[in-house]
């Protein structure tokens, strides 16, 4: 019998944790969708983020790109993009705590309301020749 229950236990949670994952990529999918289509609570949530002195854009290469898309019961929302070739198939919602927790910000490039901007060449194309100069000739 309580091998039965353990057993039972185990199914229910892992049935929890896949339906919490689903509810998270849907919450994300739907917030993503309606900030493309109506931006207003978007732009108050970048609004907010600035008064709060937090960041309105972070991007780690090859990792996440996140911006503020809403605030809900006082937090702010983050919407996190890790899949790059398709943001609503792996992306997640969170808020500023678990964002800041989650990744390493030091390695990001993260632009603040005010104009500030931390890590400024993170993400930057490097230059590999020079540019051709003004008067150089150029063949067609």
């Amino acid at each position: 019998m309580s091998k039965l229950l353990h057993k039972i236990l185990i199914l229910l949670s892992v049935f929890a944790l896949f339906s919490f994952a689903v509810a998270q990529q849907a919450q994300f999918a739907d917030l993503y969708v309606d900030a493309e289509n109506h931006p207003e609570p978007a732009i108050a949530a970048q609004q907010v983020a600035a008064e709060w002195g937090l960041p309105v854009h972070l991007f780690i290469p090859d990792v996440m790109i996140a911006e503020p898309l809403a605030v809900e019961n006082g937090r702010l929302l983050y919407g996190v993009i890790t899949n790059f070739l398709h943001p609503l198939r792996d992306g997640r919602v969170l808020a500023w705590e678990a964002l800041s927790s989650m990744y390493d910000l030091d390695a990001a490039r993260i632009r603040y309301g005010d104009g500030r901007i931390v890590n400024g060449h993170i993400g930057q194309p490097i230059a590999t020749r020079p540019r051709s100069a003004a008067g150089d000739s150029l063949l067609m």
